[in-house]
């Protein structure tokens, strides 16, 4: 292969890869797994990876519509909660002006905030992990909604609208990190990758 890739040498299974295109010369899963039967799509030529439950509840067996609104609704809020960050960035002189403060302060705002989203990042990747995203969601959406009505508040008191920047930037943090893999939740492989460089383009 070219590129300095290297050739596979092995005709087994490549870890960290799907079969999505059901092949008679060879087999989609292991042998092992033959036992249980392989879900397809409508078109009955493209395996479902990863395989849907049984369960009603589980967002594979949702209808396309309900996926597709819980997405948009995700996308969303993940544009309007991603302006929060630079959106002082703009006005710095202004509010340098109006608090009396120097620029370096000023920017602050925005250091501050991108450090509340960064910390957060790591502890909400891992919390979705063990409990879940939902809750995430949640939590992020109220403290955005607090903060800024709280920074809103502020009036000329620096401090108090720095930590709620901070603090803007902790609710923001879920949406920054965690909108892509839930497209892994709500779609199969062959459909997900496409949404995803929908959504990455808009």
């Amino acid at each position: 292969m070219g590129l300095g890739v290297l050739e596979v040498k092995s005709s087994g299974h490549v870890p960290g890869t799907s079969y999505v295109l059901d092949d008679a010369s060879r087999p989609a899963l292991p042998q092992s797994l033959d036992a249980n039967p392989v879900k397809y799509d409508k078109s009955n030529t493209i395996i479902l990876v990863p395989q849907p439950s049984e369960d009603p509840n589980d967002p594979l067996n949702w209808p396309l519509w309900k996926r597709d609104v819980i997405l948009l609704i995700l996308s969303t809020i993940s544009v309007i909660a991603s302006t929060l960050s630079p959106l002082l960035a703009a006005n710095t002189v202004t509010l340098a002006i109006f608090f009396g403060r120097d620029f370096t302060q000023m920017a602050l705002l925005t250091g501050y905030h991108l450090c509340g989203v960064g910390v957060a990042g790591f502890i909400f990747v891992a919390s979705a992990r063990i409990w879940g995203k939902r809750h995430l969601y949640l939590l992020g959406t109220v403290l955005i909604i607090i903060s800024s009505a709280w920074g809103g508040a502020a009036g000329t008191n620096y401090a108090s609208l720095l930590w709620a920047r901070v603090v803007q930037g902790i609710g923001l943090a879920p949406f920054e990190a965690l909108v892509n893999a839930s497209v892994g939740d709500l779609y199969f492989v062959h459909v997900g990758l496409q949404i995803i460089a929908a959504v990455s383009t808009c």
